[in-house]
Parts: C-alpha cells; sequence; structure tokens
C-alpha cells in the first residue's frame, strides 16, 4: 500500500496536482512509517522537497534537510543545497557547490542516485550564476540528455534535457538552451 502511494503522489507531482500530492505524500509516510521504518521518512522528504521547490515553503524544510544531509552528504548534500540557492543564501550554496565540483560532482554516473545529483547542481549553478560550473556539468550531463530522473524511486523530475537547456541558458548559449527546452517540452508532454 505503502508503495502505491508514493507512486500516485509521484504522478500528483508530475501532473501539477499539488494539494492532491500533498495528501498523497502525508497518506504514504502514515501507512509506510510502521513497516518501512526511515525509509518512509527519507521517502516523504524526496517527494516533500520537489513539492516545496514547484509550490512554495521550501525553505520550511531546511531543519530536515540540514539532518538529512549531515547523516548522508552524497545523497542528500545537494538537496539542501538546491534549497539554500533557490531561497537567496547564495554564499553558503556557492560554499556547498564548490564542495561538489572539488570531488568532481559526485565521480562517475554509475549509481541510480548519480543523474538527480548531477541535474540538481545544474539548477543550483543557474541560481547562483555560476557559468564555469555550468559548463562542466553540461558536458557530464549531455550523454544522457533522453534520460528520465527519477529520484530514488519516489520523485521523477522530467528529463535530464531539460537541465541541459537551463545550464545552456545559463552560459549565454541561448538557441542551444531553446532546442534543449523545447525537445525537453515535447518529452515531457
Amino acid at each position: 500500500t505503502w508503495r502505491v502511494l508514493l507512486m500516485r503522489g509521484t504522478l500528483s507531482l508530475l501532473a501539477g496536482r499539488f494539494e492532491e500530492a500533498e495528501e498523497l505524500i502525508a497518506e504514504a509516510y502514515h501507512r509506510g512509517r510502521g513497516s518501512t521504518g526511515r525509509a518512509a521518512y527519507r521517502y516523504r522528504m524526496i517527494q516533500e522537497a520537489e513539492l516545496r521547490h514547484l509550490r512554495g515553503g521550501y525553505e520550511e524544510l531546511e531543519p530536515d534537510l540540514r539532518a538529512l544531509a549531515e547523516e548522508a552528504p552524497a545523497v542528500w548534500g545537494t538537496s539542501l543545497t538546491h534549497m539554500l540557492a533557490i531561497t537567496g543564501r547564495h554564499e553558503e550554496a556557492q560554499a556547498r557547490l564548490d564542495q561538489w565540483a572539488a570531488a568532481d560532482f559526485g565521480g562517475p554516473v554509475d549509481d541510480m542516485g548519480a543523474l538527480p545529483r548531477l541535474a540538481r547542481c545544474a539548477e543550483i549553478c543557474r541560481a547562483l550564476g555560476d557559468t564555469e560550473r555550468a559548463a562542466v556539468l553540461y558536458d557530464r550531463l549531455l550523454p544522457y540528455a533522453d534520460t528520465w530522473l527519477v529520484h530514488a524511486g519516489g520523485v521523477c523530475t522530467g528529463t535530464v534535457r531539460a537541465r541541459l537547456g537551463i545550464l545552456a541558458a545559463a552560459m549565454g548559449r541561448l538557441e542551444e538552451a531553446a532546442a534543449h527546452l523545447d525537445k525537453a517540452y515535447h518529452a515531457h508532454c
């Protein structure tokens, strides 16, 4: 039942039905926490972070995101950094992005979490105006342009191509950005 509710919440997020998504996220957490323990909380946070990013209130998750990033920096560090960048805390977000860049943005794309983390870094670069890092991420993400981003099976956030459009725009390559975003739009519809 918990997994079904998670997937229904994901579909509601994709469709932009945010009130329905919020209800499903809460219900999935309520049903799952007894049988899955901490996993239910983590999945709730994945979905809740995307919901808050899309409709507002992202900063309200800061205490939870900080605790999760402390517990598992490779998994949650980009979520915290994304929240900081989106909510205007650019100095701390830039320092965290610099750390990710120094660690080659988490290394090779060899697990199911690597692409979503790189995609979040792309969004962080856009928010911070970091064109140097945008170029590095663009090259890393380009081979995966038509891959769909799925965060731990809990949230789908569209294609990598949309992030390529964001990165190209951040670098001032507007025709390239438009081409990527047009292809992303058609894939998402």
